[in-house]
């Protein structure tokens, strides 16, 4: 697609092998065309919220992102899904990249794009049953400069979960799209004593063929940070 000028947007995560994410930037270097890497999370309007409220939260020390849910044998994905989401070559994981990618992603963004210093993770499987070559369960701990990210990724979870905490010299930043109190999509700050909690409505581009048709067709600004290969280079470094 790089040679003939055919824009692509993968789901991500872009890919779990370093090595190959850096062979398909050249590409798209090479011929001026882009890549996208499509994360749900990115048209979560919680998600969306704090990422534009960025520059408000001040000096970032903590990250915490917990994501998951049951495990996708549990919800029910199909055989030719799990074939592949649970093979550890073809995926490079389990629950640490299904799930590890979203934290990986949204603490990309609140870092303006910066790797970390350092990557550590333990990974368990918890159900050995059910999944006999991949992780269900990790802990992701990124260290950056100023600021740790903790990204909790699991197949075990009670219920669905998606959700944030930002902590800062200043405020505390809490997104949720899923969380288990099951309410709608929300973004709560804390300043000293004082709370706010935001409801949130839908988001100006509902997913991501909305955003990329409007980008190609229409010439809209490919704006968002999330999508680019800027920062889906920097998250494949962390999940490899």
């Amino acid at each position: 697609c790089m040679p003939l000028q055919i824009p692509v947007m993968f789901e991500k995560p872009f890919s779990f092998s370093l090595a190959d994410a850096q062979q398909m930037e050249a590409l798209s270097k090479k011929f001026s065309t882009k890549i996208f890497t499509n994360f749900p999370s990115i048209w979560y309007p919680g998600f969306m919220e704090l990422v534009k409220r960025k520059n408000e939260i001040g000096n970032i020390n903590k990250i915490i992102m917990h994501g998951g849910h049951r495990g996708p044998v549990e919800i029910g994905c199909s055989k030719e899904f799990l074939n592949w989401l649970t093979d550890d070559t073809k995926n490079g994981g389990g629950a640490i990249t299904d799930f590890g990618c979203y934290g990986a992603s949204i603490m990309t963004a609140l870092m303006n794009g910066a790797k970390p210093t350092s990557v550590f993770a333990v990974t368990r499987t918890l159900k050995p049953a059910v999944y006999t070559k991949v992780d269900d369960d990790a802990n992701i701990v990124l260290e950056y400069p100023i600021a740790t990210g903790i990204i909790q990724a699991s197949w075990n979870w009670p219920y669905t979960i998606m959700d944030v905490e930002v902590y800062s010299d200043k405020k505390y930043f809490y997104a949720a799209e899923y969380h288990a109190a099951g309410h709608a999509p929300f973004l709560t700050t804390k300043d000293g004593r004082k709370t706010d909690t935001l409801q949130l409505s839908a988001p100006q581009y509902k997913d991501e063929v909305a955003y990329l048709t409007d980008v190609i067709k229409n010439g809209a600004a490919a704006t968002n940070p999330l999508l680019s290969l800027e920062y889906n280079m920097v998250i494949v470094t962390i999940l490899d």
